[in-house]
């Protein structure tokens, strides 16, 4: 089967040299790779790019490392304590405690410092991803670094993100398709606070404590004593929705450190700084299934999406939407159905992909007509009604047939052959018909059948009783106002006992009885006396 493919992208992808394909695809085709624009990428290997260092005691400097466990990347980053500019190591200004402080330059003491980006237009944008190279070594739980976000070019800032566990998280590590490595703590102690011996610093970045934490373990004498698991071990990659800037043409990202007074390490190094306008690849295959409607079984393909609405092509029947991942939707007849399916990002990008399926009869048996036998009844006779199947979906039997008789319930099992026979009924309205058969699926006649009573006022005219002499004959005749059959009995001395006239030569004295039924079914009986003389 081949189907029509329709991708939209609501975004500006196509403005910013992203090109779409449009054309015929097989209904199982898969599509690779995220449709993404880059908007804003900054590497620092020219410079820093119109970022801005600011805070209380910064250390931010920008170069390529030399610090003992923040390795360069081989190209220039912005880094705290040492980015290849040697400074003075900060204990002279802060507590004088044990650790490590003969080599390399740390970060300073009761740091609260940023980098800042420059302004960056993102109108026209509506899936901003924020990506950002970091690695990271400071003292666990207590100095660690998060990131903030303006949309007013930097008159007021939110944190971009959180982390709602209250134990570490080691990298690598994943929440979704678009948050990466993002945060590690929800406490980090001096990203707010005075505490630690810094109660003379009033600067502060606003937002919540959590952060990137970790890489130094504390003595208890409150030195750096070891390496632990929570830093970053490395350069890894960071990402995470900004949702908030999506439109917006005045953005800034910041990135805050903070530290307290008594132990000191490397911090963070930051590099490779984008935003990106993403979008989920949208992709879906079906197949029918075996089952008694037309039952279309849908497997969601798409990649990186958050949620999922299906449109299954016909408006004005109940369920025609759905936002399960792989729903199984029954369609109300067989047709051809414009599937739509749109995904939308954690990032709040939309993608849509429209597909033509074919969906056929399902297994379960169908009625062609329902008939009564005769035309009608006549007294106490009865009435049979004929159930037709369809030759191609005839069902499974043994069937179960249920039907209403004049306002009353009525169901018969173990029904086989096409038609249905169901016999032995009275004259009166059934309808309510329904079948099931062995596999459960069941069908309904819509209509009605009516079983009438026939009152034709059929007559029967016969001769006179007669009298002869033993060893005679004579006539017996009958007729009819309509088209008749005719019975005599007793048979013996008849010489042709089923027509209407007939020649009786019997032996005794007898009383002969016709029975004529005419077309419609209905009778009529006389009695007839023939008396032998002797």
């Amino acid at each position: 089967m081949t189907s029509i493919l329709v991708i939209t992208l609501m975004n500006n992808l196509v403005k910013r040299g992203v090109l779409l394909f449009f054309g015929l695809f097989p209904a199982t085709f898969s599509l690779v790779g995220q449709p993404t624009a880059v908007i804003y990428n900054e590497n620092f290997n020219s410079g820093i790019g119109g970022w801005t260092i600011g805070g209380y005691n910064a250390s931010w400097s920008y170069g390529i490392p030399t610090l003992p466990n923040i390795v360069a990347n081989g190209t220039p980053c912005l880094a705290t304590g040492d980015a290849g500019i040697a400074q003075a190591e900060p204990f002279t200004a802060c507590l004088p405690v044990p650790g490590p402080s003969t080599n390399g330059n740390y970060y300073n003491c009761c740091e609260r410092s940023f980098v800042e980006s420059p302004s960056i237009n993102l109108t026209g944008v509506t899936s901003p991803l924020l990506s950002l190279d970091i690695n990271l070594y400071c003292e666990q739980t207590f100095d660690g670094a998060k990131v903030q976000l303006s949309i007013n070019g930097g008159l007021s800032w939110q944190d971009i993100g959180t982390y709602n566990s209250g134990t570490f998280q080691v990298f690598p590590s994943t929440i979704n398709c678009r948050e990466q490595n993002w945060y590690n703590k929800n406490n980090v102690n001096y990203l707010s606070g005075t505490s630690g011996g810094c109660g003379t610093v009033s600067y502060t970045f606003g937002g919540d404590k959590n952060g990137w934490s970790g890489g130094c373990a504390q003595a208890a004498s409150g030195a750096c004593s070891s390496p632990d698991v929570h830093g970053t071990n490395g350069w890894v990659t960071a990402t995470h929705c900004i949702v908030e800037a999506a439109n917006k043409p005045n953005v800034k990202i910041r990135v805050v450190f903070g530290a307290g007074s008594q132990v000191f390490s490397d911090g963070i190094a930051i590099d490779n700084v984008k935003i990106s306008d993403v979008f989920p690849i949208v992709n879906f295959t079906s197949s029918q299934l075996p089952s008694c409607g037309p039952e279309i079984a849908f497997t969601n393909n798409s990649d990186c999406a958050a949620s999922w609405n299906w449109n299954f092509g016909h408006p004005g029947f109940p369920d025609n939407t759905s936002t399960s991942s792989d729903p199984i939707h029954l369609f109300p007849a067989p047709g051809i159905y414009s599937i739509a399916l749109t995904a939308v990002d954690y990032c709040g990008g939309t993608s849509l992909i429209t597909k033509l399926i074919t969906v056929t009869e399902g297994l379960a048996p169908r009625i062609d007509s329902v008939k009564a036998t005769s035309s009608g009844l006549c007294n106490s006779a009865t009435d049979s009604i004929l159930i037709y199947l369809a030759p191609l979906f005839q069902g499974t039997p043994p069937f179960s047939v249920y039907y209403n008789y004049n306002g009353n319930n009525s169901t018969l099992n173990g029904l086989t052959g096409n038609p249905l026979l169901i016999s032995g009924l009275q004259p009166g309205s059934y309808s309510s018909i329904q079948i099931d058969d062995a596999n459960g699926c069941e069908t309904n006649f819509s209509g009605s059948v009516t079983i009438s009573f026939n009152n034709d006022s059929l007559e029967l005219i016969t001769s006179n009783d007669t009298t002869i002499l033993a060893g005679g004959s004579a006539q017996l005749m009958a007729s009819t106002n309509i088209a008749s059959s005719f019975s005599w009995t007793p048979i013996e001395g008849l010489d042709n006992p089923s027509a209407a006239t007939t020649i009786a030569s019997p032996e005794n004295t007898t009383t002969y009885t016709i029975i004529a039924t005419d077309i419609n079914g209905c009778t009529a009986i006389s009695e007839f006396w023939f008396i032998l003389m002797m």
